[in-house]
């Protein structure tokens, strides 16, 4: 018997189905428009428009981030 967690994530799983909600990738706008840059970095949710582009090269997966602009300033004294 599986468990309840289990029915109730195929459940949200099958909505999304019938909904034709699928994970897609949307692409970060560090500036939010204000200049032309393309980090392509991207976060993943479930929507119907999928803004990256499948490429035939080489591609990496990188899991987390560091980038500078997102990192609290360092403590004084710390």
């Amino acid at each position: 018997m599986p468990s309840p967690g289990r029915s109730a994530r195929k459940r949200v799983a099958d909505l999304r189905e019938e909904n034709q909600l699928h994970r897609v990738y949307k692409e970060v706008d560090p500036s939010a428009g204000e200049f032309d840059e393309y980090p392509h970095r991207f976060y993943a949710t479930f929507e119907t428009e999928n803004e990256s582009d499948a490429t035939a090269g080489p591609r990496a997966l990188i899991v987390g981030d560091d980038c500078p602009r997102t990192k609290a300033p360092p403590v004084p004294g710390g």
